[in-house]
């Protein structure tokens, strides 16, 4: 590696460690100016009916499982539909605690694929639509949460204004990543870097492999419009299944609100993930925003650090058996070498 690329290296790794801190010195200053009393009062108001908020978010990851199983085609049959779901949390726990704009575990799921007989390039087209469709399903949901927002009168309206500015440029960037997977994304990327003579060597020496991975892609949007729906479908409907989390939350906490306040948090929560993406878990940026969200909607800052805390632990628990199927296959895959 040469002296520059190692610099940069060192430098980006102390700089996610720098926002780490920041980001745990942030929440540890509004957990102070809350009052952890007052968090721990409310949090054991939930008691057990905690268990019941964290079941909705297995629906979730149920039907995400399923839309990506769809962009598989085919090739869905090689796998059975349990290592596929654990495969998918597998890559959305490094997706998580990397901060590579939640993309960082896209090539693990692609990998683990191929433990089970799945050429890397089916993977990796799989994961590339996949991630394509999921944006514009996300985008159609916060449009459908911002729509709520203004029938249920926020305090506050500046939060959704800068969500549609948001969401304005994430439609522009889903729209271009389309357009460019009908171009032929790698190959093209392949071409530019050629053009601007910066080192594609290792592109270069792959330029078959990227020329096959690109007509895949395009061969999902082109002979399998079905498919690309139904992807679509289970994708948005993960998202509205993901607002009873927020629902259930309220309603145990005793609060007014309704079906469509839970709709609009969901949807504005995502938009603040998706702000903060380069903060390692969006660590105490994420509270910091939802605080401000909640507030627009008349909810306390206790109420919005009661929900960041669940969705924490709700993260934790999927991001942990993630971790935990992926260590296994790594080892599999240490045992096989050692025998063979």
């Amino acid at each position: 590696m040469a002296l520059s690329e190692r610099g940069t290296v060192i430098f980006l790794k102390w700089f996610k460690l720098l926002l780490l801190c920041l980001g745990l010195a942030l929440l540890a200053l509004m957990i102070h100016q809350i009052g952890l009393g007052n968090i721990l009062n409310e949090i054991s108001q939930l008691g057990f009916n905690v268990v019941f908020i964290l079941i909705p978010y297995c629906f979730v990851y149920l039907l995400d499982a399923l839309a990506w199983r769809t962009t598989l085609r085919e090739k869905a049959r090689e796998i059975q539909f349990p290592h596929l779901f654990l495969t998918r949390m597998a890559g959305e726990a490094v997706n998580y605690i990397t901060p590579s704009a939640y993309l960082g575990g896209e090539p693990v799921k692609a990998y683990l694929l191929q433990k089970h007989g799945i050429p890397l390039v089916d993977g990796l087209a799989s994961v590339v639509t996949a991630k394509t469709v999921m944006v514009i399903a996300q985008v159609f949901f916060v449009l459908l949460g911002i729509g709520l927002s203004f029938a249920s009168h926020p305090n506050d309206r500046g939060i959704i204004y800068a969500a549609i500015l948001i969401v304005i440029l994430v439609s522009l960037a889903a729209a271009f990543l389309v357009f460019a997977q009908h171009r032929g994304m790698f190959a093209g990327l392949l071409w530019l870097l050629e053009l601007m003579r910066l080192p594609a060597g290792f592109l270069k020496r792959r330029e078959v492999k990227l020329k096959h991975l690109d007509a895949t892609i395009l061969t999902f949007y082109g002979q399998h419009q079905l498919g690309f729906l139904l992807t679509l479908i289970f994708f948005f409907l993960g998202w509205l299944v993901g607002s009873l989390e927020i629902y259930l939350l309220l309603y145990y906490l005793d609060l007014s609100f309704d079906l469509g306040t839970a709709v609009s948090l969901e949807a504005l929560v995502l938009v603040i993930r998706a702000a903060v993406f380069f903060i390692p878990s969006g660590l105490g940026a994420q509270e910091g925003g939802n605080i401000l969200l909640f507030a627009s909607f008349g909810f306390s800052p206790v109420t919005a650090m009661t929900f960041s805390i669940v969705r924490r632990m709700r993260e934790v628990i999927w991001i942990s058996i993630g971790l935990l199927y992926l260590a296994k296959q790594e080892i599999g895959v240490v045992q096989y070498r050692e025998d063979g």
